[in-house]
């Protein structure tokens, strides 16, 4: 009977061992194995398609902008005026809101706005400077929501 006892008891002893050192090495392995780069991309905060309404209370001009933004924060679109008609916009928005873009509705009005706006839910907001060559004429505010 000690015959068998004893292989019995270096068996149970294995098995502890093999169970403790498995769950030691687990451990480690766990503790010491980098976690790997993490694959998603922050998307530009401005990039979509947007669209809405700017207004300049001080001359009386109102209308509408639409623009994509893409994820450079490049955008180009289109700009009602209601004095001048419609135009083409084209620009450029910073991660932090900053704008600087060309709106045109023929070969002589070329007018330039440089402002900031800022995300508010899906609306970006803000206050743009209006300049015809380097006069400043206005400033408008903007109203933009996130179409998609």
């Amino acid at each position: 009977m000690k015959r068998t006892l004893i292989p019995s008891l270096g068996l149970i002893c294995l098995v502890i061992f093999l169970l403790t050192g498995c769950s030691t090495l687990t451990s480690i392995a766990t503790t010491t194995t980098a976690a790997p780069a993490s694959t998603t991309t922050t998307l530009f905060p401005y990039t979509g398609t947007w669209g809405g309404s700017w207004q300049d209370i001080a001359s009386g001009q109102h209308g509408a902008l639409a623009v994509i933004v893409s994820n450079n924060g490049t955008f180009a679109g289109l700009i009602t005026n209601n004095y001048v008609g419609t135009g083409e916009v084209a620009g450029a928005i910073t991660a932090s809101g900053v704008a600087s873009l060309t709106f045109t509705y023929s070969p002589q009005y070329i007018y330039l706005a440089t402002g900031a706006l800022a995300l508010v839910g899906n609306h970006a907001i803000g206050v743009l400077d209006e300049y015809y060559g380097l006069s400043k004429f206005g400033t408008a505010e903007v109203d933009l929501t996130k179409l998609f």
